[in-house]
């Protein structure tokens, strides 16, 4: 049986590993499981997926799945539950910012924009740290969109 689910406090040994394996892991975060979701299958975790929350929209901070588990679609139903996950908290965009494209993301509705589409929605909210005009590609999903067009093609 895979169970999608969110992070609970007795996955932290295996997340660390799992978060250090995707080279995501770093010491000095301590709220590495807020807003953070998991695959389990029957014997363990086979991989996770983590969103900031900030104000009125959603950023996907990542998606990893085991090796040894993809290929099994375990990517796809872990983001539509982070998708799932931040529209239940009345969130109506999440972004994806990213380092190289991710044709992946298309699938979901996911759009690549451009910098000044995003600086301004950015700067407009407090104690945020994320400056995304230092990300190469970065990507926006409206989540009525996904819901309402069937957008996977899973």
């Amino acid at each position: 049986m895979i169970i999608i689910r969110k992070a609970i406090p007795s996955d932290e040994h295996i997340l660390k590993e799992i978060l250090q394996k995707a080279s995501l892991f770093s010491s000095k975060s301590n709220d590495y499981q807020k807003n953070m979701m998991v695959i389990e299958t029957e014997d363990s975790l086979a991989g996770c997926g983590g969103v900031d929350i900030i104000e009125d929209i959603a950023i996907l901070k990542y998606l990893y799945i085991l090796p040894e588990y993809r290929g099994q679609g375990f990517g796809d139903g872990l983001t539509r539950a982070l998708i799932n996950y931040v529209d239940r908290r009345n969130i109506k965009k999440v972004y994806l910012l990213l380092g190289k494209s991710m044709d992946y993301f298309k699938r979901f509705g996911f759009k690549t924009i451009s910098k000044e589409d995003v600086k301004e929605k950015f700067a407009a909210m407090e104690n945020h740290q994320i400056d995304p005009t230092k990300f190469p590609y970065i990507m926006e999903l409206d989540v009525e969109e996904f819901f309402n067009n069937r957008q996977c093609h899973c």
